[in-house]
This record gives structure tokens, C-alpha cells and sequence, in this order.
């Protein structure tokens, strides 16, 4: 096992399926393919995104070309560069805050956080049969999620039934969006 923040995790502002995600993640312990195949003795499938890797938490989440595109769009959008990415499948993801105002930290971890159980949610739609989410409309989704459950309104849910992908894309507000993720101040050292 790693040298994990458990307390940290157990801390983010998000959703408590996407913390018991994040703990699964940290103990290598979701459910792909590869990882059933150590029980069963059966072939390992390949990624359901790409068809260009074994299907395993690793790939999935970090290192197939669907999720390297959405990265590369969440460092542009957020207008930084994630200094930890090589460490990111051992929890080094949640150590992307350090160096940053508090406040803003906070809100780039949960963003990571959330965007990885949306990336293992969107495979999960894929792997069903299902539409899987644009890079934007995941992208629209995550950032939705975080400001939604850190609202006091919380309106991710109405009428009883979960938004759209393309609800979320049309009231995402880019201008807010910008004032609250502009970039960020460095603390003085």
C-alpha cells in the first residue's frame, strides 16, 4: 500500500461515492477487468474507451488517449499545468494543491477527484453499451459537481432527476467560471 493522506481524502468536499471511489482507487481495489482476472485466471479485456490497453485502473484513469485529451483540456481551461501527473496513480493527485491559496487548493483536488469517478463513470457507460460524455461535457459535469456540492443550494438535482450532459453544458456559466478558477497566486515563500 502507498503512503496515502487518508484523513485528506476522507476531507474533500465531494460527493461520499466519489471519496469511497478515490479509497478503492488508493487500494487498487475497483473493479476492471485486469483485476478479475487475478481471481478468475481469465484474459484481462481490453480498455472499453480505446481498445488499446488492457482494461486496468491505471490506463483507465491516467493513461488512455481519451483521458490524456481531457487532462490536457483541464490544464488549459484551468490554466495551469498539474505538477504531480507521474505520481497521480499511486495518490500523488492529491498533492496537485501544494503551493496554492488554500481555498483554490481545495477546489483543484475535489475537481480531481470528481473528474476521476466521472472518467471511471464514463467508462462504465461505455463498457454498457451507452454514450459516453464529450471531454467538454465531462469536463462541464466535474466542474458542476464541485461548485454544485459546495453551494449551499446544491441544485445538481431537480425535479427528482439528475441534469443532462447537455443541461450542465448550457448552464455552465463560463463567466463565473473564469473568476472562480482564474490563476491561481502562488503563496510567497
Amino acid at each position: 500500500m502507498i503512503d496515502f493522506n487518508w484523513k485528506k481524502l476522507w476531507s474533500l468536499k465531494v460527493e461520499p461515492r466519489v471519496k469511497m471511489f478515490s479509497w478503492k482507487l488508493a487500494w487498487g481495489k475497483l473493479p476492471t477487468s485486469k483485476h478479475f482476472a487475478k481471481y478468475t485466471g481469465m484474459e484481462a479485456e481490453s480498455c472499453y474507451v480505446c481498445n488499446e490497453w488492457e482494461d486496468e485502473a491505471n490506463h483507465i484513469l491516467f493513461g488512455c488517449k481519451y483521458v490524456e485529451e481531457y487532462w490536457r483540456w483541464a490544464e488549459r481551461k484551468l490554466g495551469i499545468q498539474f505538477k504531480y501527473k507521474r505520481e497521480w496513480k499511486d495518490g500523488g493527485w492529491m498533492k496537485e494543491g501544494e503551493g496554492y491559496e488554500e481555498n483554490y487548493a481545495r477546489k483543484l483536488i475535489n475537481f480531481i477527484a470528481v473528474s476521476l469517478w466521472l472518467i471511471w463513470k464514463n467508462r462504465n457507460k461505455i463498457k454498457h453499451k451507452e454514450k459516453g460524455w464529450s471531454v467538454y461535457g465531462l469536463y462541464a459535469r466535474a466542474l458542476a459537481d464541485v461548485l454544485d456540492f459546495e453551494s449551499e443550494e446544491g441544485d445538481r438535482f431537480q425535479k427528482g432527476r439528475m441534469r443532462t450532459e447537455q443541461e450542465m453544458i448550457d448552464e455552465t456559466d463560463m463567466e463565473d467560471f473564469r473568476i472562480l478558477w482564474m490563476q491561481p497566486r502562488r503563496k510567497e515563500m
